[in-house]
């Protein structure tokens, strides 16, 4: 499920069985740390080409997989990822996947990223342990025949009031980043917090997903809250700002992976390089404490 991890798979499968190609042909084998490479630069490159984004799934490969960042590695996987990056542009061409206001980073938005960040930081953590006890508790038996259609007939019928808890988590993150009133707190704090139901015991009853994007719905859901709150006493808060800050803070803290969050941010929703400094702030105090808790 999810929009991320079958490109990644499909990715990964593809570089597998040209190594098994070359196997055949008699050509020399890759080396152990070669088959790697191409597997991780493979898979990060499937990313890239849904989501148009090189730089996201070079350092998903780098940073997320292979956890090695060497001049090779992201030579290898820039490479791949650009490749995949303009094929995927020929059916997508280069529109952002969120649609969010076009106003530069104000001093206020960098002033809300030590109240927003923090709590992104705690929720990420939070979230990443809930994603591996799902994982590590997952039903693989014959059990998934009645678990895994029980867990789409929920989420249908929570659906039914909340559509936009389908999917992988875009519907719930643009509806946070759209959001401009204050009547708006209940639904997405409702929201959030049932994607998070759906999404971990969807994976705990046997499907197998990615966590990227609705990471990134819950956090630009937590973002959105926070701007919401303070809006009667700064009224000149940016939601959406404040929604893609809290995107990119939980995604990273959730992921533990800074570099891969702050690059995804900018290339799917075309951020301006006044988001660099508030996004670069939320993104390293929401890792550091996020760190901090799964340490515990």
């Amino acid at each position: 499920v999810g929009r991320e991890l079958a490109p990644r798979e499909a990715g990964a499968l593809f570089a597998q069985k040209w190594d098994n190609l070359l196997q055949k042909l008699h050509i020399p084998a890759l080396s152990q740390s070669d088959r790697q490479l191409l597997m991780t630069a493979a898979a990060g490159a499937g990313f890239a080409g849904i989501y148009i984004a090189p730089f996201t799934g070079m350092l998903f490969s780098v940073e997320v997989l292979l956890k090695k960042l060497t001049l090779r590695t992201v030579a290898v996987s820039l490479t791949m990822s650009t490749i995949a990056m303009f094929v995927g542009s020929l059916a997508k061409g280069f529109r952002p996947y969120y649609l969010i206001g076009d106003a530069k980073f104000s001093a206020i938005s960098f002033l809300l990223i030590f109240i927003l960040a923090p709590i992104a930081g705690v929720v990420g953590a939070l979230f990443r342990k809930l994603c591996q006890w799902a994982e590590s508790h997952q039903t693989t038996n014959k059990l998934i025949l009645w678990q895994l259609p029980a867990m789409g007939l929920i989420t249908g019928l929570i659906a039914l009031l909340l559509p936009e808890i389908m999917g992988n988590g875009r519907s719930l993150a643009q509806l946070a980043m759209s959001s401009s009133n204050q009547k708006m707190v209940g639904i997405l704090l409702v929201g959030g917090l049932l994607k998070t139901f759906v999404t971990v015991l969807t994976i705990r009853a046997g499907a197998a997903g990615g966590t990227l994007t609705p990471a990134i719905a819950i956090g630009a859901v937590i973002g959105a809250i926070v701007g919401l709150f303070l809006m009667p006493w700064l009224p000149a808060v940016s939601i959406w700002q404040c929604a893609v800050i809290g995107a990119g803070a939980l995604l990273a803290a959730s992921q533990q992976a800074p570099f891969m969050a702050m690059l995804m941010l900018i290339e799917i929703c075309h951020l301006d390089s006044s988001a660099l400094l508030p996004m670069g702030m939320a993104i390293l105090i929401a890792t550091g404490v996020s760190k901090k808790m799964l340490v515990k």
